[in-house]
């Protein structure tokens, strides 16, 4: 990294990061802030980011902190594609306890210039203020990097949307449910509605105890799918390569198909282009 740091909350002098083809995350930062900027790269070179830098006390609040250690991940069934089961070591995390709501999207593309979603309409014409507490939908990939950077924040890895789904030991739903697919069966009424469009399907974020994992993450099975910050992998004769710049939408919605046994990798949404997905935020 060249340039120097700034204060927090005022973005630093552009700095140029060497980087390797592929996708990339950058960090920069100073004692008491630090930014992590991921950036998908068709070829090596040196490319320019200039975060905004946020002190880190202020990013992390209200997120939920998942400690360092080990975890299953996976689903038994998809043992040759990138959802194969497999035992992690990872880092200590945050994520936010609540997907992203409209009316906090809404804001930032106020305070930013950034464009709102297409469900809302031109120029956000449609946007409806009683929809402030719903989680935001139809954002697409890049679009939730730049929210999440702009808050000092990121997208998680979808190994770490995982483990704060369905914890360590690789369950099938989030531990208020145990594993009975007959009690998420019963429970799915009461958190989205496949026949309903989405400002219906959908509730206000955090207002249901069912679907909230053992952290404390609210809201993973039901309401939207959510973006990752990692890339699809595909196979081609058994070896793996990486799908550019294709990302990984996780975790069930409103509106998935009810098969109990694979809403918690139902969903996956590729492309660069897909707008089906809305998102939380994490950082290391």
């Amino acid at each position: 990294w060249r340039g120097r740091a700034a204060a927090a909350d005022r973005p630093p002098p552009p700095g140029e990061a060497p980087v390797a083809a592929g996708h990339n995350r950058v960090m920069v930062g100073n004692v008491d802030a630090f930014a992590e900027c991921t950036r998908t790269v068709s070829a090596p070179g040196s490319y320019q980011v200039a975060p905004t830098l946020t002190t880190t006390a202020a990013a992390i609040e209200g997120m939920l902190l998942v400690p360092a250690g080990s975890a299953t991940i996976g689903q038994a069934d998809d043992e040759a594609t990138i959802y194969a089961v497999t035992t992690v070591q990872h880092a200590a995390f945050y994520i936010d306890r609540c997907e992203v709501t409209c009316g906090a999207y809404h804001a930032y593309c106020v305070a930013t210039g950034t464009p709102f979603p297409e469900e809302w309409g031109q120029a956000g014409a449609a946007y409806d203020p009683a929809w402030a507490e719903l989680p935001v939908y139809g954002v697409r990939w890049p679009q939730a990097r730049a929210f999440a950077e702009h808050h000092g924040k990121r997208l998680p890895t979808f190994t770490e949307w995982q483990i704060a789904a369905r914890g360590r030991d690789g369950a099938t739903f989030p531990s208020g449910f145990g594993e009975s697919p007959a009690a998420v069966l019963a429970t799915l009424a009461t958190i989205g509605n496949r026949d309903l469009p989405w400002a219906v399907g959908v509730r206000a974020v955090g207002t249901t105890l069912e679907d909230t994992s053992w952290c404390g993450a609210m809201d993973m099975l039901g309401n939207v799918s959510e973006w990752t910050d990692t890339v699809f992998v595909a196979h081609l004769d058994g070896v793996p390569f990486p799908v550019l710049p294709w990302h990984v939408c996780a975790g069930s919605n409103w509106s998935s198909p009810r098969d109990p046994d694979r809403l918690a990798l139902d969903g996956v949404r590729l492309g660069p282009t897909e707008s089906l997905c809305g998102f939380r935020c994490a950082k290391s």
